[in-house]
């Protein structure tokens, strides 16, 4: 048996192993997004068995079947014959795959994930930091465009099949764990209202559900586990209808990049079916194509599944269902996420962090990088916050190479009679910030693209900032810099906003719209009739604490402003002696509901994100913190899963006590971990 000593340096032998075979040069280097990628073969093909030989015989009990790092590769074959088990009828394509093995000289996608959650050998406090990393790229050596290479790597339709076959492989044990958690909090009811009675005859997505309960159609729309018709026949017709306006459009760059996500997403479902088939891991339960698209549409669910509830059966009041269609809960909602935005004081530098709120058992942080070789977008490479099988963000908070960073918090809709806007012949939140992010140059056009084919779900402030217009020293941003976008069932707004950012020096979110028409129709003020200042745009605790505390970011004009300081803002929750927060833990910046006496919930701010000017133009990258705010420890100690909280909670760390982390590209990344791995020895 080794002592912690030995052990220790085992870990660090299996680091420096797995770096030295990683490890990518920089000279005579080609630019993948934002990454170094050598013009030759990276690195030698390794599976996990020839990897366990080269540590000694032992330590072989302590390995753990997932390594720290996994690497796969994706090859195709436009020559290969259509019985092929991964074959892709529409491009007449043939994949195969090889775990271990990162090859930019053959392969037409790689994939790299490191999973932040699980420990190399049984040694938790070693190796995680509370974020699970994943870096997908298509296609990488570009030179081979004008060699002569098979057909099927020059398909945009390949290349972002292929793509989705990477995180499928790589990250299925991941996606299954987050599934779990995340189907334990739909919580559907088997009595729904009727659709017909609510929303009319006339309604799209009554004329969807009443087809599907005539056709009771299966395949796609079976499944293991229970889902209400009414959402399955507005997944099913939603998607069939995406693909129609694909097909119907073929010269139009916007449903080109639908149909590319779609694409990407089936490639998801193929990896992953593949994976799950060798490890034989679904214990619960297998999953399909529709738990994985509904998975994929989280944040839109958030919407449908209240659209579908009769109200007199939920925590929704009881005694006010009959104003003006204003349906108020009996206490207050428990809502998604705060943004901070910082001009600093000296002019030098320009913030932007989110704060995601939700329920502490489907954390599951996963930072994702794509880079994508795709035609006639501006952005071919994105990195975002996100969680295990999304494509989107779903925090919502991204960093692209174009210079955007775009972010949103989520406003109620109590107005119950603006759902009869909600249709399935439109485009998903998810789906709708993808595209966004591809296709727009500046703000203006980021937000002019994601308010197009308005689904009514996920109903956020979005914002869009731009930073290629910032000059550092120069205070004030000029005109189109900042737009945000206010989106309800029927109804985007969109404004410049980047005055408000000039005179104010920052710009703060915190689930209340801005704009007075969606403060209004959403039902705000009825709710801050009910419930005081909770709902006030001014008045609310998290605007009065963003005011006062953004204030103290670079007060002192003696030191340098950093990321910590600005991210000290996006973890505040000084609850027992802030008189904002009146004495409840979730009146804060970041929320602690987990520590109110009464009506706890492992629910609040469950991470941070933050990214500056440097940060983004040359990095497109961020700093994470990961897990509840424990940020004054005296108020907000680390939050531990007990028998308190009953929430399943599938690949999660037992104490949430990590601190701020890099978010790197890869070469930065590798370079960091041999620098950890030189200390330990």
């Amino acid at each position: 048996m080794h002592n912690n000593k030995t052990f220790a340096c085992c870990c660090a032998t299996l680091l420096v192993v797995l770096l030295s075979i990683l490890m990518i040069s920089s000279r005579d280097a080609l630019v993948f997004g934002k990454f170094i990628i050598n013009n030759k073969k990276v690195m030698p093909t390794i599976t996990f068995e020839e990897l366990k030989k080269l540590l000694p015989k032992e330590d072989l009990s302590k390995l753990k079947a997932e390594a720290l790092i996994n690497t796969v590769s994706i090859y195709c074959s436009s020559s290969a014959s259509s019985t092929s088990k991964y074959y892709l009828k529409e491009t007449s394509t043939s994949f195969t795959y090889t775990f271990g093995n990162y090859d930019f000289d053959k392969a037409i996608a790689v994939g790299i994930l490191y999973d932040g959650y699980s420990p190399v050998l049984n040694n938790q406090t070693d190796a995680v930091d509370g974020w699970m990393r994943l870096w997908v790229s298509t296609f990488t050596n570009v030179n081979r465009e004008s060699s002569g290479v098979d057909a099927c790597y020059k398909s945009e339709i390949n290349r972002q099949y292929a793509a989705g076959m990477v995180e499928g492989l790589l990250t299925q044990p991941q996606i299954y764990n987050f599934f779990q958690n995340q189907y334990s909090n739909w919580k559907f009811a088997k009595n729904n209202v009727d659709l017909k009675a609510k929303f009319g005859d006339n309604n799209e997505w009554v004329k969807s559900h009443e087809r599907f309960r005539s056709s009771q159609q299966q395949g796609r729309n079976s499944s293991n586990y229970y889902f209400p018709s009414a959402l399955v026949a507005y997944m099913q017709d939603n998607y069939n209808w995406l693909n129609q306006q694909v097909a119907s459009n073929p010269t139009s760059n916007y449903w080109k990049q639908v149909g590319g996500t779609l694409t990407q997403f089936n490639g998801l479902v193929q990896g992953y079916t593949i994976r799950a088939e060798q490890e034989k891991n679904e214990v619960y339960g297998s999953l399909n194509w529709l738990d994985l698209y509904f998975l994929q549409a989280a944040g839109d669910m958030e919407t449908l599944e209240t659209a579908i509830k009769d109200p007199s059966t939920t925590t929704r009041s009881r005694n006010n269902n009959n104003n003006n269609g204003i349906v108020l809960p009996d206490e207050e909602t428990m809502t998604d996420c705060s943004a901070l935005i910082k001009i600093t004081p000296d002019c030098l530098n320009l913030f932007a962090g989110h704060t995601t709120w939700r329920g502490y058992n489907i954390i599951n942080k996963m930072y994702k990088v794509y880079s994508l070789l795709l035609n006639n977008v501006a952005s071919k490479t994105v990195s975002f916050a996100s969680s295990p099988s999304f494509l989107s963000s779903k925090d919502d908070f991204y960093v692209t190479e174009n210079g955007l960073v775009t972010m949103e918090t989520t406003n109620d809709v109590f107005n119950e009679t603006l759902f009869q806007y909600i249709t399935p012949k439109s485009v998903l939140c998810w789906v709708r910030s993808i595209v966004a992010n591809r296709l727009a140059t500046t703000s203006k056009e980021w937000v002019y693209y994601f308010g197009l084919y308005n689904s009514g779900t996920y109903n956020n402030q979005w914002m869009a900032l731009d930073y290629k217009n910032f000059k550092p020293g120069v205070c004030h941003l000029p005109k189109d810099s900042f737009w945000i976008l206010e989106q309800i069932p029927g109804s985007v707004m969109t404004r410049d906003v980047t005055d408000v950012l000039n005179k104010q020096s920052f710009w703060s979110s915190f689930n209340i719209p801005y704009f007075e028409h969606i403060y209004n129709i959403s039902g705000y003020q009825q709710a801050k009739q009910k419930f005081g200042n909770d709902y006030d745009y001014n008045l609310c605790s998290r605007a009065l604490i963003f005011k006062r505390e953004q204030a103290k970011i670079g007060a002192d004009r003696s030191k340098p402003v950093d990321y910590k300081d600005f991210g000290r803002v996006l973890q505040f929750n000084e609850w027992k002696t802030d008189p904002y927060s009146l004495g409840d833990p979730s009146k804060a910046v970041s929320s602690r509901y987990d520590l109110r006496d009464l009506r706890f919930a492992a629910f609040g701010g469950i991470d941070t994100k933050v990214t500056d000017y440097v940060k983004n133009l040359k990095h497109t990258s961020m700093w994470g913190i990961c897990g509840p705010t424990h940020q004054d420890e005296s108020q907000t100690p680390p939050f531990t899963w007990t028998d308190k909280f009953k929430a399943t909670h599938l690949g999660q760390p037992q104490t949430y006590n990590f601190d701020w982390v890099d978010l790197e590209d890869v070469d930065s990344f590798y370079s960091s971990l041999s620098q950890k791995s030189k200390r330990r020895n």
